[in-house]
């Protein structure tokens, strides 16, 4: 519960949220990111240090390291798991005016957007979800 409380309060200036699949999408990240945006770039390739060394300064960059689940769970669409599951986390303490983007070249992301937001129809931050296939246009749209 406090962590929640934390997470709100640390959040509340965010106006977006983008979600990398870098297994498709790639490593390259803009290097200007707009101030209220906050870019998740998963990662499972555990060789990686050099490709990534300039984002791990940036404040607007997290980095989500998901190697050691790869190496626990062999099986496909593991990174896609791992970005329904923080996009679920994040939906419970992100203001509900906080655009969430899954930025993938998958199509399997808009069933699980599709299901939450049937699920949690009544809760207007659901509808802040949506999906795009490039990172390179990566602008904040108020």
């Amino acid at each position: 519960m406090l962590k929640r409380i934390i997470n709100k309060i640390k959040y509340h200036l965010i106006k977006e949220i983008v979600l990398v699949d870098s297994e498709n999408i790639g490593y390259q990240i803009p290097e200007e990111i707009p101030k209220h945006t906050l870019v998740y770039l998963f990662i499972s390739d555990p060789f990686i240090d050099e490709k990534i060394k300039d984002y791990k300064n940036n404040k607007h960059i997290k980095l989500i390291n998901i190697s050691n689940i790869r190496k626990e769970c062999i099986t496909k669409n593991i990174m896609d798991f791992c970005i329904v599951a923080e996009l679920t986390n994040l939906l419970s303490y992100v203001s509900k005016k906080t655009r969430i983007v899954i930025c993938s070249k998958d199509r399997g992301y808009d069933a699980s957007i599709l299901y939450l937001k049937e699920k949690y129809a009544h809760l207007p931050k659901y509808s802040h979800i949506k999906t795009m296939y490039t990172i390179h246009n990566l602008q904040y749209q108020g």
